[in-house]
């Protein structure tokens, strides 16, 4: 009897040494299979990146861990490219990395990491970008056509010209002037006194076909289309391109010149309607509050579309003496004048305007 007992004992030992040796087998292997983690930190998914069309870089970083058995090898790529091997923070140290990558296609993207263990054991994870090409808007070439001297293209509700005729002889060649004035037709008796060419300025189509067989009986030369929400009608906004095609027609067909000022249109929209334009009023009165460098970037931006759908249209800067002090629009012409053909200047019917424009005009004109 004591025989069988020390067996049975001696079997149980082994059973559980048996047991044991399986659990640390299992142990072990558990340790092997585990995968590392690893997470994209930059850039977050869903995100815009924008660069020029020559290539858009992509900064990509992130963290990679793996506490059983180390992190080997962290890669990246995307959708359209093969796996590089990522920048660690140190030799060996995988606890965050980066790696640069180059789109040179516009369009969606995937991004993928993976890191790979010394196990052989690896996880991949991913974001979704949106790539965007926005190249600079390139320098405009000046217009060939500008004149040798600045046009200036005044707004005024004057009914006393005198004061202004005068301002208009001493800075500026009769030549260089367009007297312009808004929704009204001036009589002969007040339109005899302004220098050059004459134009009058409408908000919707209806006004224009309205008026313009007298504007040119009464010696016109041009007629101006304000197109903005609040003052012309929402069909016309709407469609802007037709509404200033159709601008076009009424006004060319009478003689006349065509001259567009836009407002709160889209600049996607600019291009197309420049085409129908014999001239184009940047309305810039809330641009010219702005640092140097938005001022050039955007305009230079502008003149371009507008001069590559029709290089021979003249392109005017449009100040407001209501919104710009006359230092503001002399420095924001000084930035751009090689690209335009004259500066507008919006003012109040106020006889005491006079002096504030008479300093734009002695300022452009070089006369001190």
């Amino acid at each position: 009897m004591s025989q069988i007992k020390t067996i049975t004992i001696i079997f149980l030992l082994a059973t559980v040494v048996a047991s044991s040796s399986f659990l640390s087998t299992n142990m072990a292997f558990a340790a092997i299979n585990t995968k590392p983690t690893i997470a994209i930190t930059s850039p977050s998914g869903g995100a815009s990146i924008t660069g020029p069309s020559t290539g858009v870089t992509i900064n990509v970083s992130g963290t990679a861990s793996d506490s059983d058995n180390g992190v080997k090898i962290v890669e990246v790529k995307t959708s359209r490219t093969v796996p590089a091997t990522a920048t660690p923070k140190a030799p060996g140290d995988w606890s965050t990395w980066t790696y640069t990558l180059t789109a040179t296609q516009e369009g969606s993207y995937t991004v993928y990491a993976r890191a790979t263990d010394f196990s052989g054991n690896q996880k991949v994870t991913s974001v979704k970008i949106q790539v965007i090409f926005a190249d600079p808007a390139p320098n405009p070439t000046p217009n060939p056509t500008k004149p040798t001297s600045i046009n200036f293209v005044v707004r005024n509700n004057f009914r006393d010209m005198s004061s202004l005729t005068t301002l208009y002889q001493k800075h500026a060649r009769s030549t260089d002037v367009i007297a312009q004035f808004t929704n009204q037709l001036l009589d002969s008796s007040v339109t005899s006194q302004i220098p050059s060419q004459k134009a009058v300025t409408y908000f919707s189509l209806a006004d224009i076909q309205n008026n313009v067989a007298t504007l040119s009986a009464n010696g016109y030369t041009w007629v101006i289309y304000d197109l903005e929400p609040s003052y012309s009608p929402a069909s016309e906004v709407a469609d802007p391109v037709g509404s200033v095609q159709q601008a076009s027609q009424i006004i060319h067909n009478a003689g006349l010149k065509f001259m567009l000022t836009p407002a709160l249109i889209p600049i996607s929209e600019y291009g197309a309607m420049a085409v129908y334009t014999d001239g184009f009023i940047l309305q810039a009165q809330d641009l010219l509050v702005k640092d140097s460098a938005t001022i050039t970037s955007k305009i230079n931006k502008v003149v371009n579309i507008i001069r590559t759908a029709n290089p021979s249209t003249t392109i005017y800067l449009q100040g407001s003496l209501i919104k710009d002090t006359p230092e503001q629009i002399n420095a924001a012409y000084d930035l751009v004048k090689d690209k335009i053909d004259g500066i507008t200047i919006f003012y109040n019917n106020d006889i005491s305007e006079i002096p504030k424009i008479a300093a734009v005009l002695t300022h452009v004109d070089g006369i001190s």
